[in-house]
């Protein structure tokens, strides 16, 4: 199948992974754009507002409903086979926590090209990833089964300004995070914290780090809540010397944090 530029392979009729069904209730596949190696969101369905809808409540509530299942799916596709999941350039509105435990890639097309909106009157972050690692809870790497390496970079996460009451977060690691690399990545007027690597909530019941990855090109601007105590960064580390936990070797050029709300 083909439409919009987009490939599909037709999913069997009893199948329950397919990314989604056509008019006519045909279940597809979503098939890998080669030679990018990746997901494209809009083959799942994600639409960027058009310029008449950016500022429009209707219109950023209805584009959300539909991006907040396929760039989920999209994600979910990508975290199959740890590819990558590709953002074409647009504002994407959502008012979800979109969640990830495989090392895939999110790439857009540039920080001030590809821009996720959250909606104003929902709280919450933008994405969580859990345990995406090699340390298998012991001091062993595992190749066959390695869970690290994410890599995001080009786009951006700008509220339409500050909100008075939601609290609005960025990207949360949560647990253990290794060699991960995030690179050309902005933040915005987001009313808590824009990076967080360890416990998600406070949660120290469990090991927690960030170690050995980098962090080149971003920046946190108007990020915060000092009424709240939620900074803009948070290296939030746990774990015991047998464990070998702790937040290390993190290579950071370029991380800007501009007019900040909080810095704890």
């Amino acid at each position: 199948w083909r439409a919009g530029g987009y490939r599909y392979t037709e999913a069997p009729d009893d199948a329950v992974d397919y990314h989604l069904v056509t008019a006519g209730g045909v279940k597809l596949y979503v098939d890998p754009q080669v030679p990018m190696l990746g997901f494209p969101v809009g083959a799942f369905g994600a639409i960027p507002l058009s310029g008449g809808e950016i500022g429009d409540p209707l219109a950023e509530a209805a584009n959300a409903a539909v991006n907040d299942r396929a760039i989920q799916t999209a994600i979910d596709a990508a975290a199959n086979g740890r590819w990558d999941v590709l953002l074409e350039a647009g504002t994407y509105c959502y008012s979800t926590e979109f969640t990830c435990d495989q090392p895939i890639g999110i790439i857009g097309r540039g920080w001030a090209s590809t821009i996720f909106r959250p909606l104003s009157a929902d709280s919450g972050g933008f994405v969580g990833f859990s345990e995406v690692n090699f340390n298998l809870g012991d001091t062993t790497a595992d190749p066959i089964d390695d869970t690290s390496a994410l890599r995001l970079r080009d786009f951006s996460v700008r509220a339409g300004g500050r909100s008075d009451t939601q609290q609005q977060h960025g990207v949360r690691f949560i647990g253990r995070c290794d060699r991960m690399i995030m690179d050309s990545v902005y933040f915005a007027y987001l009313r808590g914290t824009a990076l967080h690597f360890g416990h998600m909530n406070g949660d120290s019941s469990t090991v927690a780090y960030a170690r050995e990855g980098m962090i080149s090109n971003v920046e946190a601007r108007y990020c915060g809540d000092d009424a709240n105590a939620r900074p803009v960064v948070v290296f939030d580390n746990y774990g015991t010397i047998a464990q070998q936990d702790g937040c290390n070797l993190i290579v950071t050029k370029r991380l800007w944090v501009v007019f900040p709300y909080h810095t704890g």
